[in-house]
């Protein structure tokens, strides 16, 4: 059963309870390779959103010091188009887990290999989903030391880029009426490290995706309860 659909059926069982633990990749095991962008496979399904739990589906990359846009020399805003950049290749893909809340603050090293410099640079994925009952401006805390690009169905309708402090600021988003894949990209290059992303007014309701409703993944049995031993098989944040 993927990682995915363990989180799901704990979530389900749990009900969003936020003792989790996460099992990280096994040093020597082969990279997980990403489902083809156009499948929509890596979001999956919208949630019921009359009973869904909150929170994110994170995945985290290691960023090695000899990338050439680790600490460059002359600070340049990354370009609009995040398909441009090699900064989340499946190949250096950490960990994938469940994170209820994306205030992580302004001292955030989630991924260390060992590898040099670690855990200085580091990037991440959050996929969720959101759901705009009425429509209208949504406002939202948003904020990262030092990249991070918020996107809905795949199209970008806001991104912030500093060079290495950390400075959160409100951003206002006018939202149509519907529900849309909620995609966060995030890269640590240099300076502190911070994130935050958090819903302060709008009518607007995000969820964890929903992944027990794809076959491809389905496990046998039971797909809302978890498999034997689950507690024993992940580790701790």
């Amino acid at each position: 059963m993927s990682a995915r659909l363990r989180l799901a059926a704990a979530l389900a069982v749990a009900g969003c309870a936020q003792d989790y633990r996460v099992r990280e990749k096994d040093e020597e095991a082969v990279p997980v390779e990403q489902p083809d962008p156009d499948s929509g496979d890596d979001h999956g399904d919208a949630p019921d959103w009359a009973d869904c739990p909150g929170g994110y589906l994170a995945v985290l990359y290691n960023l090695p010091s000899d990338h050439p846009d680790v600490t460059p020399e002359l600070w340049e805003e990354p370009p609009f188009d995040t398909a441009a950049l090699d900064w989340w290749d499946p190949a250096r893909q950490v960990t994938e887990r469940f994170e209820p809340s994306l205030d992580l603050g302004d001292n955030w090293w989630p991924v260390d290999e060992g590898l040099d410099e670690d855990p200085a640079y580091f990037t991440a994925v959050f996929s969720a989903w959101i759901r705009v009952v009425q429509g209208g401006p949504a406002t939202f805390s948003f904020g990262a030391s030092t990249d991070l690009w918020m996107m809905l169905d795949g199209r970008t309708v806001a991104r912030r880029h500093g060079d290495g402090e950390w400075a959160p600021a409100q951003e206002v988003i006018d939202l149509q009426p519907g529900q849309y894949e909620l995609e966060l990209r995030f890269a640590h290059r240099f300076g502190t490290s911070g994130l935050q992303f958090r819903l302060i007014d709008g009518d607007v309701q995000l969820c964890y995706p929903d992944f027990t409703r794809d076959t491809a993944r389905a496990p046998a049995g039971d797909a809302a309860a978890p498999p034997a031993g689950l507690r024993a098989d992940l580790e701790g944040p």
